[in-house]
């Protein structure tokens, strides 16, 4: 019995952001500076980090958020409205990607966790 997965996704923890749901193979965190108008959300290097995966998935989570995640967080984050003081999270599910993010009522962070729950077959 394989019990990788279990035991990945135990001990998956990027260190920033909001922390992956059971069952995800690659995870990436963030909290990012955020400007709920117009919606900017500005990316710190030193506040983001991935966690679990090989490099080939890491790969894959990295270039679904910088062409395809990023830019479907802004777009919901200025349908919603989602201001810097609201708990609201808004999340996202794109095939085998997942993105959560939310202010978490910090005005001015927007915490962001995003992952792939299984290995990705399909291009994006």
């Amino acid at each position: 019995m394989d019990t990788s997965t279990t035991t990945e996704a135990a001990i998956l923890n990027p260190g920033w952001g909001l922390k992956p749901e059971p069952g995800a193979i690659v995870a990436w965190g963030a909290r990012a500076i955020y400007k709920s108008y117009p919606v900017d959300v500005d990316l710190l290097g030193d506040r983001m980090g991935m966690a679990g995966g090989n490099k080939a998935d890491r790969r894959c989570l990295a270039d679904w958020i910088n062409k395809v995640g990023l830019k479907l967080l802004k777009e919901q984050c200025a349908t919603r409205g989602i201001r810097g003081d609201s708990e609201e999270v808004v999340r996202i599910e794109a095939g085998d990607f997942v993105l959560v993010a939310s202010p978490r009522a910090s005005h001015g962070y927007l915490y962001i966790g995003v992952w792939l729950q299984k290995r990705a077959s399909q291009e994006y």
